[in-house]
């Protein structure tokens, strides 16, 4: 199934998904970038003296249990560290209700429900908006019902797809006592400071999840949630960086309970969409046409160390040096943990003009004085990647980069084509057969919406 994340970093779904986990069973100031005033310093004493922190937040939640219209302009943030200079990372969480009508937009997913039917569709270009498919389902026959679009294991992950987790606010609304888990008898909660938040004035109650720490901001007037500091976490921001301290907060900009006078603004709905019941996961992605292809043999002598032999040949070529070097030491890591007999037959080549100074590669790992974008092309990746040939110089499998949790499938490739099994055969035939169930099953689903 081909979900894209959207953040473009190879953090597990499980790691990405804890900032909420602790708190929601489905399943809101600070920001150096927005202009707001500076931070009020609390007066002495409670700032709410006739109620306690934790039933402030619990009374909070419970005005949107009981809101017959919301709506807000939610996004969440990544903040992180690279190269010595601050990132952000920023994705939509907007949610907007109307008596039974809600529109949601979290990540790529899209919802629109009124008292017909329920539409979900999802913008992705990298997946032609997951195929065109349109979920077609009845409206939630109460408002509590909401969380049955979340039996599409699908819509799920498209709802869970970022680092934020699903919309805090879903929960907050729909759930019939809005964050459970969250008021554990060993949770602690305890007044903060004051700040503005969204030009509002906010105090922020701070709740002790175990080791995790949450920051809810609440707007004193409007008795509304505007903002949520979520746990930091350590986590590497991109492949072959180390890993590091990341904050997590969710901006509700806008944040209202008054009904709104114009109809929400939505997405448009895919191009020629496939209407279905529920959505169907998408084949494999085509295998790459250069699969099968021959080497020639200028790059093959370089390659075989005993003209002839069986072995296979797994070679690294990106035209950026740092990328190059750290995905051979991790191809290195791999190659020292094969089975002798495996290890023995399988050679790991870097491509490079020149080796960095003061680094060298490890001893499983042969240096090519070559320009790497020479290789690229054949190997089809204009911009770099991993590849491995045949002793027969066929070129049976290439991939863009390696992950450390895709070292496992490396092996079972190798397997493969040292057994004589045409990989690229079988793959281009496994896709096909995909591709034609996946069109059977778009037809199975079919359902028409209404107009």
């Amino acid at each position: 199934m081909a979900i894209r994340q959207f953040w473009p970093f190879s953090i597990p779904v499980a790691t990405m998904l804890v900032s909420w986990a602790v708190l929601v069973p489905l399943a809101g100031c600070s920001d150096p970038t927005r202009q707001t005033a500076a931070t009020i310093s609390v007066t002495e004493g409670t700032p709410y003296p006739n109620i306690d922190p934790e039933t402030l937040l619990k009374s909070t939640f419970g005005r949107y249990r009981a809101a017959e219209s919301y709506s807000d302009s939610a996004r969440v943030r990544l903040a992180y560290d690279i190269r010595g200079r601050r990132e952000n990372q920023w994705a939509p969480l907007n949610v907007r209700l109307d008596q039974r009508n809600f529109y949601v937009e979290a990540y790529s997913l899209r919802c629109y429900c009124d008292s017909r039917q329920t539409l979900s569709w999802i913008k992705d270009e990298s997946t032609d908006d997951f195929g065109r498919q349109v979920s077609v389902r009845k409206p939630p026959a109460q408002r509590g019902d909401w969380e049955q679009l979340t039996l599409d294991p699908v819509f799920q992950q498209q709802l869970s797809a970022g680092l934020g987790g699903p919309p805090p606010q879903l929960d907050w609304l729909f759930a019939a006592e809005p964050m459970k888990r969250l008021f554990d008898n060993q949770h602690t909660f305890e007044f903060g400071s004051q700040q503005s938040v969204d030009n509002r004035i906010c105090q922020s109650v701070i709740v002790r999840a175990d080791s995790k720490r949450y920051v809810f901001w609440i707007d004193r007037e409007a008795s509304i949630i505007r903002e949520v500091e979520l746990p930091s976490m350590i986590a590497a921001p991109a492949p072959n960086l180390p890993p590091q301290e990341m904050t997590l907060t969710v901006q509700l900009s806008s944040a209202t309970f008054q009904p709104s006078r114009q109809p929400p603004t939505i997405d448009p709905l895919p191009t020629r969409p496939h209407y279905v019941e529920s959505f169907v996961p998408l084949p494999p992605i085509e295998p790459a046409k250069v699969l099968g292809n021959q080497l020639d043999q200028g790059m093959l002598r370089q390659l075989q160390s005993k003209p002839g032999a069986e072995t296979v040949s797994v070679v690294v070529s990106f035209p950026d040096p740092d990328i190059s070097l750290a995905v051979s030491q991790l191809l290195a890591y791999w190659h020292e943990r094969l089975p002798s007999e495996m290890s023995a037959r399988v050679r790991v080549f870097h491509v490079g003009l020149d080796a960095p100074t003061n680094r060298s590669l490890d001893t499983p790992v042969t240096q090519i004085n070559d320009d790497p974008r020479s290789w690229c092309a054949p190997f089809g990746m204009p911009n770099g990647g991993v590849s491995f040939v045949s002793s027969s110089g066929e070129l049976a499998w290439t991939q863009e980069t390696v992950l450390p949790n895709e070292l496992p499938n490396l092996g079972v490739i190798v397997t493969d084509v040292l057994k004589g099994v045409d990989v690229a055969k079988r793959l281009k035939a496994d896709w096909q057969s995909a591709q034609a169930a996946y069109q059977e099953e778009l037809q199975r689903r079919y359902r028409a919406p209404l107009q």
